[in-house]
């Protein structure tokens, strides 16, 4: 998950090199002001979602995460770590009984 304004480049930069240095990374733009051109820049860049700001709903992300490895060519043991994260951040979220 980037940001699409970083210091000293942007967020759609930042995923361009990193998709350059490991073409199976996964990367998300997240903006507080979406438009139609950041969109297009971030998918041409390599990016898998675009997100708005706030973020604030961990199932979605999740959906989106779940959906980009479904889809892409991480392996298996990245997906059962992905759900191992996912249900500690989940455990150690929820309210003590």
């Amino acid at each position: 998950f980037v940001d699409k304004n970083l210091p000293g480049m942007s967020g759609v930069e930042f995923i361009r090199k990193l998709g350059e240095m490991n073409p199976k990374a996964l990367a998300f733009l997240v903006t507080a002001f979406p438009t139609l051109q950041s969109l297009e820049e971030a998918r041409a860049a390599g990016a898998v979602g675009y997100l708005l700001k706030p973020i604030d709903n961990l199932d979605r992300i999740v959906d989106l995460v779940r959906q980009a490895l479904a889809e892409g060519p991480q392996s298996e043991a990245l997906r059962r770590k992905f759900e191992e994260v996912i249900a500690d951040v989940r455990r150690i979220s929820e309210p003590a009984a």
